[in-house]
């Protein structure tokens, strides 16, 4: 990329890029802001996780036997543990998680650009970057802001690596290094992938002294799941390895994943990455392409490792969009490695390379393709991912109703509805299939007791597909319970990433 302003046909569209990186952010900005003020829930998930950060408030365990009023989600626990400390400042609600998962995602952008900016000598480049990410909204679902580990668990690996690159040199970047991808196991058990090739990359390059990457990393991570696992009977175990990984794998999604994402909306990317491999052995030769990649420039095997990542969780029977983050957030640094590469070419390809570069980058823009554009653009109505007035309404109206109910309200897909209305929540449903391997485990004694005898006033089902129709559960709902009527969308609130549901089915006691 040039910077020095020589070329001049080149001014236009670096000015484009930045105009298009900077509109995407601000996109993204608003969209952000409007999910994270929302106080209903967007996601089947992160119900549980307001549930689980609300009992580490209330200082209960949050690994505990599959029960009537709680089960946990099958992550680490560390994003839970945050989410106790913030609800000891805020109170319980979607509002603060989402914030801090907002956050997480700006802090990440920053990230990039630094690296990117590193990496290339360019700041428009580093822009563009970081603006990518941003606009990569859409094609990961609507998931950079929710109330979900994935974020908190991108920006601390790419954090813990970053260090391991650039400050491998000091014992304290070993260390933080070691306690960052720490941190990031114990958010999302695919933090120890990164760890582990971390830890294999800082062999190679500082040797011995990786045990102080290795100490901190236990420190931060092994040993407190370790002890968190002993303070829960094993039952952490139970659900973060035994539970989580109980779902079958999908080598349909497989092919889907690299032909519609990995080459397809991340497809210039992923060409980048590729034409900065090839270009780099063409150029240095067997030898020292390999001390290049494995010591000087590693970001290509690192990006290499999150994508495997991201093409293994989204092959596993219900791994959503949100598992394109992280793959998608280290192909974001290859316009950043591409002008770096750049940098070593004659110039008979350098300066047509440079005009070029800018145009990738704004063509990835679309390939990636923001809500908030297509809301813009007229092409998709704003309630693709933006929460409208009558959701807020819907939400509002359906609180006033479990609040005058005489009596529990057992909301299946959405505990923390109950708690605003002033009733204790009961179990995540959801959470309680997975809790059973998938619905091969009976039902807990004491769900079943409730049930039969007529503990709940009134049942709020949103229907959703195996978790509410779990033929045990319904033939349990058939015989205690009968159907009242259907909520109006007026009272129910629909989700808006990942499966669509609302409020709709409500049960009294016959």
């Amino acid at each position: 990329m040039i910077r020095d302003g020589k070329y001049k046909e080149q001014l236009p569209l670096n000015g484009l890029l930045f105009l298009v990186a900077l509109g995407f952010m601000l996109l993204y900005l608003y969209v952000g802001i409007s999910r994270v003020r929302y106080p209903y829930s967007l996601d089947l998930i992160e119900d549980n996780l307001v549930m689980q950060a609300w009992r580490v408030m209330q200082n209960e365990p949050d690994y505990v036997p599959p029960n009537a009023e709680y089960v946990p989600q099958v992550y680490m626990p560390l994003y839970g543990w945050i989410g106790g400390l913030i609800f000891k400042v805020t109170g319980p609600g979607f509002g603060p998680l989402r914030a801090f998962s907002f956050l997480a995602t700006l802090a990440t952008a920053g990230l990039i650009y630094w690296i990117a900016a590193r990496e290339s000598a360019n700041r428009l480049v580093a822009f563009g970057c970081a603006g990518l990410f941003l606009a990569g909204y859409r094609l990961v679902g609507g998931w950079y802001e929710l109330a979900r580990v994935e974020n908190l668990f991108v920006l601390l690996t790419l954090a813990g690596i970053t260090l391991a690159i650039y400050d491998q040199k000091s014992a304290r970047g070993l260390a933080l290094s070691g306690a960052l991808l720490g941190l990031s196991l114990l958010t999302k058990q695919n933090g120890l992938i990164f760890a582990a090739g971390t830890g294999v990359y800082l062999l190679l390059n500082v040797r011995w002294r990786v045990w102080v990457f290795a100490v901190a990393f236990v420190l931060a991570g092994l040993a407190p799941m370790w002890l968190a696992n002993l303070a829960s009977d094993g039952w952490l175990y139970t659900y973060v390895f035994g539970v989580a990984y109980a779902s079958p794998i999908d080598r349909i999604r497989i092919v889907q994943t690299l032909q519609r994402e990995i080459f397809g909306a991340m497809l210039l990317l992923t060409l980048s990455v590729f034409v900065v491999l090839l270009s780099a052995f063409g150029r240095l030769g067997v030898k020292g392409f390999v001390i290049q990649t494995l010591s000087k420039r590693p970001w290509p095997i690192f990006i290499a490792v999150a994508v495997l990542v991201t093409i293994a969780t989204r092959a596993s029977v219900g791994g959503a969009r949100q598992n394109y983050i992280v793959g998608y957030a280290f192909l974001c640094l290859a316009p950043a490695l591409l002008a770096a590469e750049m940098a070593h070419w004659r110039e008979s390809w350098r300066r047509p390379g440079s005009a070029v570069l800018p145009a990738v980058v704004i063509l990835q823009f679309l390939l990636a393709w923001s809500p908030a554009v297509h809301y813009r653009l007229q092409i998709a109505s704003s309630s693709e991912f933006v929460p409208t007035a009558a959701m807020w309404a819907s939400g509002d109206r359906l609180i006033e109703r479990i609040a005058g109910v005489d009596g529990p309200v057992f909301v299946m897909m959405h505990p923390p509805y109950a708690l605003m209305a002033g009733k204790a929540p009961s179990v995540h449903i959801q959470s309680l299939w997975h809790a059973r391997f998938r619905g091969r485990d009976p039902l807990p004694a004491d769900l079943v007791s409730r049930i039969e005898n007529h503990y709940y006033a009134m049942i709020i089902s949103d229907g959703s597909m195996d978790f509410e129709t779990d033929p045990a559960l319904v033939a349990l709902l058939d015989r205690y319970y009968t159907l009242l009527g259907l909520l109006p969308p007026t009272e129910g609130p629909p989700t808006l990433s990942g499966p669509i549901y609302r409020p709709q089915f409500v049960y009294v006691p016959r």
